[in-house]
């Protein structure tokens, strides 16, 4: 497996597969409900705090539906932006990039790529925190 400053984080996200870039990669934790927020931004599923620092949870269902529950979540960093995503199977691949967004249309995408025989789209963080409002 590579490092993963050098690697791609291979997670089954909802019914899609997403690469995010090994080096945002803090931890991979067994899954772990968050604390529901009411009245929160539509793509919160809730926060866990450690160490008082609350660390935001994407909704489970936030890439679509999925007949299975998050087995990990992810916590991804953006500078000094945390976020927590739930998923399956999380894996690391060397990158190997190919042109074009995944079929899905607009998105945080950054390519797609393939690993394990299966289309990896890669996900930009940057994207993905701006469309968060996380910036």
């Amino acid at each position: 497996m590579p490092p993963l400053d050098q690697g791609t984080l291979v997670l089954a996200c909802g019914p899609r597969v997403l690469g995010f870039p090994g080096e945002a990669v803090r931890e991979i934790r067994t899954w772990q409900a968050p604390r529901p927020l009411p009245g929160a931004a539509p793509w919160l599923g809730g926060l866990l705090s450690e160490d008082g620092v609350p660390w935001p949870f994407l909704r489970t269902n936030f890439w679509g539906e999925s007949p299975k529950p998050p087995e990990v979540f992810v916590l991804l960093a953006w500078g000094e932006r945390l976020l927590a995503v739930p998923g399956r199977d999380p894996w690391m691949v060397r990158p190997t990039p190919q042109a074009g967004p995944p079929e899905w249309g607009d998105g945080p995408w950054a390519g797609t790529m393939e690993a394990g025989g299966m289309k990896v789209a890669l996900v930009d963080l940057r994207q993905l925190y701006l469309m968060l409002g996380l910036h």
